[in-house]
């Protein structure tokens, strides 16, 4: 396997680097982020089917047959918590996970799809204190005005990468991000807009056709369980696919970065002539 031609990138660049490096490497990236949110999908179908008139009770326009009494509100209320906490858990693994096999194979690396779940799970509550702190900071800025939530987002892009690479807490690592996305905010900014559109157009395609089903099918509510239940799996097929693009474009960043601001390439190449391990960092690598 090839490394990287580590140098100064522009934005087409990364992003066309981006897309090549899922295309070439689909399998490993679906895998890392479809296996573990098979769990998730099997929790909500199972909620959905277990309580079935609450289910179709979410859906504009439909009510239900028989009023819910009060153990079922609190069936729904504890699988919805249990819901919640599995999908940021597999969330936050799966973000780590891309990073790591994107960083090592743009470094010229295999690495299978176990191992980087491995990797990345041993890592799980740093990387959930980066996450936690990081939507923290974005949304407490975003209820002032959206302008510096926004902001906030683009500069901290590259925390993820930051905190798998070398190792950080979440507040060093939040500072290292804002310090190497500066006067590149408005790249940030573009690449986010990009992992938008995706999510947003894959979404239209792979969910709302079955939500609108279900909410015109209200005289039949087994028909519309069918096509909650396909919902659910458009879903999670939406963001298991879109998913990784933001990673992988995350860690390019992260390298194009550190190639512009500290000499990376340079660094490279001395690990290279002088026959050492490549190493993304001076400290800790790749959550080794």
């Amino acid at each position: 396997m090839q490394p990287a031609d580590l140098r100064p990138l522009s934005l087409g660049e990364l992003l066309d680097r981006t897309f090549t490096l899922y295309r070439n490497h689909f399998l490993v990236f679906f895998g890392i982020s479809g296996i573990p949110y098979i769990a998730v999908l099997a929790l909500n179908l199972a909620r959905f089917l277990y309580l079935p008139g609450m289910s179709i009770s979410q859906l504009p326009g439909h009510h239900p047959s028989a009023t819910p009494d009060l153990s079922d509100f609190a069936a729904w209320g504890i699988l919805s918590m249990v819901v919640l906490v599995v999908s940021v858990a597999v969330a936050v693994i799966t973000s780590g996970a891309t990073v790591i096999a994107a960083a090592e194979i743009y470094l010229g690396r295999a690495i299978t799809i176990a191992e980087a779940l491995q990797r990345s799970a041993r890592a799980f509550f740093r990387l959930l204190g980066v996450a936690a702190v990081m939507g923290v900071v974005i949304v407490v800025a975003a209820l002032f005005l959206i302008i510096p939530g926004i902001y906030l987002a683009c500069r901290l892009l590259v925390s993820m990468p930051v905190t798998v690479m070398e190792g950080l807490m979440p507040r060093q690592t939040l500072e290292r991000s804002y310090s190497l996305t500066s006067e590149n905010a408005g790249r940030a900014f573009l690449i986010l807009l990009v992992y938008i559109v995706l999510i947003f157009t894959s979404s239209m395609l792979l969910y709302m056709p079955f939500l609108v089903l279900g909410v015109v099918s209200r005289h039949s509510p087994e028909i519309t369980l069918v096509w909650l239940a396909l919902g659910m799996v458009g879903q999670l097929f939406s963001t298991v696919l879109v998913a990784p693009v933001l990673h992988i474009s995350a860690t390019l960043f992260y390298f194009d970065l550190r190639v512009r601001k500290e000499a990376f390439d340079l660094q490279m190449m001395m690990n290279d002539s002088a026959g050492l391990a490549p190493s993304v960092v001076s400290q800790p690598t790749l959550l080794t």
